[in-house]
């Protein structure tokens, strides 16, 4: 091969290995499937007449889903339920020094008798960590997506 034409493919072959480096690292950086840290309610029940008469029975399961391998750490974790018509607040729960390990899922499970009969039920999340606090409303089954650090 001529003098000119190594020059041309090397330079060819360079400038391809540099696409080819540029395009992993903005797929790496700008398009990869991050890991989610979700936060969702599940499995409402408002028992009606439970557990006296004229009393709502609401049965609560939050869960907090870590995919991270590092663990997440919340000073705080409360969950409020109310009635999002009247804006009566049936209850809140809270959590102290909440340690969700790498890729677990950290769970709780609450029951509360509320005076009355209620039929619909609206949630917020409220989490506080050493960096500050975050919080977001909460729809039974829909997962948010918590924006960690």
């Amino acid at each position: 091969m001529a003098p000119d034409k190594r020059t041309l493919v090397a330079v060819g072959a360079t400038v391809v290995a540099v696409v080819v480096i540029l395009g992993v690292a903005a797929w790496w950086f700008f398009l990869r499937p991050q890991d989610r840290v979700e936060i969702v309610v599940q499995d409402v029940i408002m028992l009606a007449n439970r557990p006296m008469p004229n009393e709502t029975e609401l049965h609560v399961y939050l869960m907090i889903r870590n995919p991270r391998a590092t663990p997440l750490t919340f000073t705080l974790v409360s969950l409020w339920a109310w009635d999002p018509d009247t804006g009566t607040l049936y209850d809140t729960y809270a959590h102290e020094n909440v340690v969700v390990e790498g890729r677990q899922t950290w769970t709780f499970s609450e029951v509360s008798a509320l005076a009355g009969l209620w039929s619909v039920v609206a949630f917020q999340v409220k989490v506080f960590t050493s960096g500050g606090s975050w919080e977001s409303n909460l729809a039974p089954g829909q997962p948010i997506v918590y924006p960690y650090a």
